[in-house]
């Protein structure tokens, strides 16, 4: 089972999160680096995943209702995919 660890400490912009996703996932080369392809790229994996966030009061400090979205579309994909174990906190 893969695992994607996120730190919200490292989530500072939409945009360098993104980048810090796209770095640590195991995201096709192709990954549009929003949250749409965020969504599209959780829920299309067809194998077993486990979802760390750590910190997530800091990522959404830092990207204020950008960080909530992005810990929705965790939780969504979560629900979506049976494939997924999310972890927040």
């Amino acid at each position: 089972m893969k695992t994607l660890t996120v730190d919200g400490r490292c989530c500072r912009t939409p945009e360098l999160t993104q980048e810090y996703l796209a770095k640590k996932t195991f995201f096709p080369t192709h990954y549009g680096k929003n949250l749409d392809a965020l969504w599209d790229a959780l829920t299309a994996y067809g194998r077993p995943i486990r979802i760390r966030v750590r910190y997530p009061a800091s990522l959404e400090r830092n990207l204020g209702e950008y960080g909530q979205k992005i810990l929705a579309v965790f939780r969504q994909a979560a629900e979506t995919n049976e494939n997924i174990t999310l972890e927040i906190g």
